[in-house]
């Protein structure tokens, strides 16, 4: 065997070690591109597999952390309102204050959200203790409705889901009695609905802790610390600076 074919030949085993160390790397193992990265994170539990009791209300299982797993038209630009499309998520547009206090509240790029309750038209629809006369799927419920409500304040104030960049913080609080000890279960069925609208970046920090009581009785309450672009100028504004 010529020099020639000797060096091709161990390139090419080199190239086949290559592939076999590299097989298996895949979507879960990226971590969403940009500078914006979670240190240490992983996949949110149950994205795209079997981990997770109950999907969220109208939500596809089976998606990933980059929305991959979702065989709709939508995903070939997977951008946070296509993928909320695509999930079916009935997000509602009735969210507002119920007292004396901002939806939200934006500084220096971030948005910090008012807490959310599990409310459907108005009414709370997840009320008692979780480990107590509420079951472990129903406080899972109540945290996706939040998620929901939360999804619905962010759009109200910027315009758009797709201008959120990343999720950045997870609150969750759960109204429980004093032996519970599975909060952060109820707090993956608001992180899991977050990956699934808002891919890697929506994989944020958490706090899932116990409550004795929460406003309305609410099984669940949250908040969210977002990192997002300005919204767009109105077509107002738009005119106002045009006169300028």
């Amino acid at each position: 065997m010529s020099a020639a074919r000797t060096a091709k030949a161990a390139e090419a085993g080199a190239n086949r070690r290559g592939d076999r160390a590299g097989t298996g790397a895949g979507p879960a193992g990226r971590t969403g591109g940009g500078h914006a990265t979670a240190v240490g994170a992983g996949r949110a539990p149950g994205v795209g597999g079997a981990g997770w009791s109950g999907e969220p209300d109208g939500a596809v299982a089976g998606a990933d952390a980059d929305g991959q797993g979702l065989d709709v038209p939508a995903m070939r630009h997977p951008t946070p309102e296509n993928r909320a499309r695509a999930l079916g998520l009935d997000i509602p547009d009735d969210v507002a204050p119920a007292a004396h206090y901002a939806l939200a509240s934006a500084h220096g790029g971030l948005l910090y959200l008012s807490g959310q309750l599990p409310r459907v038209r108005g009414q709370v629809a997840v009320t008692g203790r979780v480990g107590e006369d509420v079951r472990l799927e129903e406080g899972q419920r109540a945290a996706r409705l939040c998620t929901l409500r939360a999804l619905a304040a962010m759009r109200q104030v910027l315009g758009s889901l797709d201008r959120v960049e990343r999720v950045l913080k997870l609150q969750v609080f759960v109204q429980c009695t004093p032996n519970f000890r599975r909060h952060s279960e109820v707090a993956d069925a608001a992180s899991e609905l977050l990956v699934q609208v808002f891919g890697a970046v929506g994989l944020a920090a958490r706090t899932a802790v116990g409550v004795y009581q929460l406003p309305q009785g609410a099984s669940v309450e949250l908040d969210l610390v977002v990192a997002a672009a300005a919204p767009a100028a109105s077509l107002k504004e738009q005119q106002h600076a045009a006169q300028q």
